[in-house]
């Protein structure tokens, strides 16, 4: 059994490890188990100012100056991985079977360049970074080790994971997404689903992708579509399309484009995913992509992927525990904002419970060298 632990993070996707590196570097004693193990594919990959707003502030809040890497698109090139889009805008397109996209039904939010340039983050490189950076303040990171079991008591939290290891803390965080160990043991979901929305959705990397503005009639503000997070809007669902390579010195020329329609209209057919996504793209004559091949599995990206995910809870926090949106709540990805609200909100809630008298943005913080 290991001692000694102020909190115990389960997950080292993007919210688990920004909030280990910002605990660590405050002096707690962090441990992150993790059943899968990095670089990885995941989703989630647009950022807004918003975003990097929060960004910001947690890197000068809490004196984690890796993180600001992430506020822009060239701080992410330079300091994290060249395999990361631009974004300098918002697309939206709307788009009738049969019928080329009507220049007329088409809108650009172009981010104004005094909020600084945001970026289509390649997540597999992005986490596997952060984790780095959490590594290096001082936390304990173990991939590839599944918990089996979380036991709450009056002084802290007990986690035995399947290599018959025992660890002991102060509080635990469950940033573990859909997977959350937390919401299945403590039943903090809904069943069924307090949401009444109707949604499922098909996602992954492609390959060959040919740039928006080669395909469309015209490009509906000045930014160009390639560099915009683009949304192919239809009748009963959308696409997104977010492409990593649209900078001259991109490292990737991966795009990750996902669809998201409502079963009503669209029934799940019994087909796989991959072959449901071209047969739909196939319906319109200005397709989103001119490439429907989805990238090999040395990328690291999985086949299409059908999802029909949604989950809600109120109550995310307890004495010795805190659930992250991300794991406790989701809705649709039109209208979530996970993974980066969890690695914003969960540091005042384990800094209050661990009792920290030293707040971490005093200045009489330890030295990691």
């Amino acid at each position: 059994m290991r001692e000694g632990t102020d909190v115990v993070i389960l997950g080292a996707g993007i919210a688990g490890t920004v909030l280990a590196a910002v605990l660590a570097r405050g002096g707690a004693r962090v441990e992150v188990l993790d059943a899968g193990r990095h670089p990885r594919f995941a989703i989630g990959e647009s950022t807004i100012p918003h975003t990097s707003t929060l960004f910001r502030l947690l890197a000068e809040r809490y004196d984690v100056p890796e993180i600001k890497h992430l506020a822009t698109f060239h701080g992410a090139r330079a300091h994290v991985s060249a395999n990361h889009g631009i974004k300098r805008g918002f697309n939206f397109h709307w788009h009738e079977p049969g019928a080329r996209q009507d220049p007329e039904l088409a809108h650009q939010l172009p981010i104004p360049s005094i909020m600084h340039t945001e970026t289509h983050f390649l997540r597999a490189d992005l986490d596997h970074w952060v984790m780095r950076v959490a590594r290096k303040y001082g936390a304990v990171v173990r991939e590839g080790v599944r918990v089996t079991g979380v036991g709450l008591g009056e002084s802290g939290v007990t986690v035995t994971t399947d290599d018959g290891a025992t660890v002991r803390a102060r509080f635990i965080v469950d940033a573990g997404g859909f997977r959350s160990v937390l919401a299945s043991q403590l039943d903090l979901r809904d069943e069924p689903c307090r949401f009444r929305h109707h949604s499922r959705s098909m996602f992954t990397h492609m390959e060959g992708v040919v740039p928006w503005e080669r395909i469309a009639a015209c490009n509906p503000g000045p930014v160009r579509g390639s560099q915009s997070t683009l949304h192919h809007v239809f009748d009963g669902g959308w696409i997104w399309v977010i492409p990593f390579g649209n900078h001259p010195r991109a490292g990737s020329d991966l795009v990750s484009v996902g669809m998201t329609v409502d079963p009503r209209k669209h029934p799940r057919r019994d087909v796989p995913a991959g072959q449901e996504f071209r047969e739909f793209i196939s319906a319109f004559r200005t397709s989103a992509t001119s490439s429907r091949t989805p990238a090999p599995p040395a990328t690291g990206s999985p086949p299409a992927a059908s999802s029909t995910r949604r989950r809600a809870r109120p109550a995310t926090g307890g004495r010795s525990r805190c659930t992250p949106p991300g794991s406790s709540t989701r809705c649709s990805p039109a209208v979530c904002r996970s993974p980066w609200t969890g690695s914003t909100r969960s540091p005042g809630a384990c800094w209050t419970h661990c009792g920290r008298t030293t707040s971490p943005s005093s200045g009489s913080l330890p030295s990691n060298g």
